[in-house]
């Protein structure tokens, strides 16, 4: 804290010096000036260096890196500034305040971005020393926010997001750097060239550690948090020592670390886990108890984590082939239970009624299905669902066609069935009325006979009459 006051004292006392200057003659500011007018402004000669780059460079990426630069270099105070060290003295008491290791890696990188705008600007003055140490210092501020980086992941913070940031922006530089190096000696070159090819290594190689402890602790998938376990627990085949880990609620990161600080220091696990939960769960200070250096612990820790994520990968991959076999065989009955409900709904003696119930049954049968499907989603892979659900809705279509075939068929077999109805109702109305026009002759002719019948006998009494009178 007495550090900090006395830097804010400092730096009190350097603002001061531009108020009494102003008391002066101005020929020093005069001088500045004239110097700045004899030769092209940042802006301009940035915009120039802009433009030969965007002409020479063809990728997006350091067209956007380009880009960033350039801004930078316009708001920011260059090395050639009387006021460059007060502006460097800032940046001191800025990280000075910064507390968290991951917070002061994040504004490394900035001020490394900055330092790269700077020596891009002094490649446009032609100052080709303060080219060169704006750009080492740009090589040593990210060398530091890495660092910093592996310390935050030994002491379990996540960092992978802020990894990444940083590795997006060291590509994004690429273009830019090359640029620089052209116009520095043959020497630095080549040393400065192998840094930082050494730096974009270890950027690297520590974005990939740290995605790898994420992926491992943030195991949402039931079958890969059990799959982990289980690797873990044929790693440490100690029962009562797997209790005791559980008991304590280290993480799946905490535990492979551990393991391999064991390994490192040829210790038994389950004395290396003592001294961690003595440490208060710091992995570094563990590893210094045990004789390790940090940067040798970390190493082997890395590589750890990388054979277990491996390990982890290939048993992942087994069973998800086993539960996609599984989903298959399940998905082969669905099918053969929705053909069978589509059999129901074909047959040629089949009314509307039963045609639409067994279509209710089919939909019934791929509901339950897809029902199941989502049931044991979480312990699929996303493709064996792709797969399943595809093949229920085939099968849920061709249904459907059919059960509109089988009802069109059954509805014309009604159809036509009422039709043959009605040809048979008119033939028998017909042979009705034939039967009435042959009972109505039978009964006329009977009629003709009783007449016949009426006048022979009416001619008979006559006939006797006519006697009597005789």
């Amino acid at each position: 804290m007495k550090k900090i006051l006395a830097i804010v004292i400092t730096l009190s006392m350097v603002l001061s010096v531009p108020v009494f200057a102003d008391t002066n003659p101005p020929a020093q500011t005069t001088t500045v000036e004239e110097t700045n007018t004899t030769q092209p402004t940042p802006e301009a000669t940035t915009t120039e260096t802009t433009t030969a780059i965007e002409t020479t460079v063809t990728t997006e990426a350091a067209q956007t890196a380009q880009t960033e630069v350039t801004t930078t270099a316009e708001a920011g105070i260059t090395p050639d500034s009387i006021l460059y060290s007060l502006d460097k003295l800032m940046e001191k008491i800025q990280l000075a305040l910064i507390t968290d290791a991951v917070d002061e890696a994040e504004a490394l990188a900035k001020i490394a971005q900055e330092r790269l705008a700077e020596s891009n600007a002094m490649v446009d003055k032609a100052d080709v020393e303060l080219t060169q140490k704006a750009l080492e210092e740009y090589k040593d501020n990210l060398e530091q926010a890495v660092k910093l980086i592996e310390s935050a992941m030994e002491d379990g913070k996540q960092v992978a997001a802020v990894m990444e940031d940083i590795k997006d922006a060291n590509l994004n530089d690429a273009a830019v750097i090359e640029i620089i190096l052209d116009s520095v000696p043959e020497e630095f070159r080549a040393e400065i060239k192998t840094g930082l090819e050494d730096l974009a290594a270890a950027t690297e190689a520590t974005t990939e550690t740290a995605q790898v402890i994420e992926d491992i602790e943030e195991e949402e998938n039931s079958i890969k948090q059990e799959i982990t376990n289980k690797v873990i627990e044929e790693k440490i085949q100690d029962a009562a020592l797997i209790t005791k880990i559980n008991e304590a609620g280290l993480s799946t990161r905490q535990i492979i670390a551990m393991m391999s600080l064991a390994e490192q220091a040829d210790k038994p696990l389950a004395e290396v886990i003592d001294l961690f939960l003595q440490n208060e769960m710091g992995i570094g200070s563990t590893a210094k108890e045990l004789g390790l250096t940090t940067k040798d612990a970390l190493k082997g820790i890395n590589g750890s984590f990388k054979d277990t994520k491996a390990t982890i990968k290939n048993a992942f991959k087994e069973a998800i082939k086993l539960v996609e076999e599984e989903d298959q065989e399940e998905v082969e009955a669905i099918v053969n239970s929705s053909l069978a409900g589509q059999e129901e709904v074909v047959q040629a003696s089949a009314t509307t009624e039963e045609i639409k119930a067994a279509k209710e049954k089919l939909e019934k049968v791929v509901k339950e299905a897809k029902a199941q499907l989502e049931v044991i989603a979480e312990n699929k892979a996303e493709r064996a669902i792709e797969k399943a659900e595809k093949e229920i809705e085939k099968v849920l279509e061709k249904a459907e066609k059919e059960v509109e075939k089988a009802i069109d068929k059954a509805e014309k077999a009604k159809y036509e069935a009422v039709e043959a109805d009605d040809d048979d109702s008119e033939d028998a109305i017909d042979n009705d009325d034939d039967s009435d026009d042959d009972e109505d002759k039978e009964k006329d002719n009977d009629d003709e006979e009783d007449d016949n019948v009426d006048t022979k006998d009416s001619q008979k009494g006559e006939k006797g009459k006519s006697n009597k009178k005789n």
